[in-house]
């Protein structure tokens, strides 16, 4: 498995060039764990700025 976190973006083209090496189970799976991600990320920046604003 190539794609990582930096090609999350592209992750559209990257499976329509490479269709036949990733099996259906990663077609569902690459988007869920990417929109994990970015929620991940967006509770990580809500956390840093309530800390802020409480100091």
């Amino acid at each position: 498995m190539e794609v990582g976190i930096m090609d999350l973006g592209g992750s559209e083209r990257a499976s329509v060039s490479r269709g036949d090496r990733i099996s259906p189970w990663m077609e569902s799976v690459v988007p869920v764990a990417s929109s994990w991600f970015v929620l991940i990320l967006i509770e990580q920046r809500l956390k840093s700025l309530l800390n802020q604003s409480l100091l």
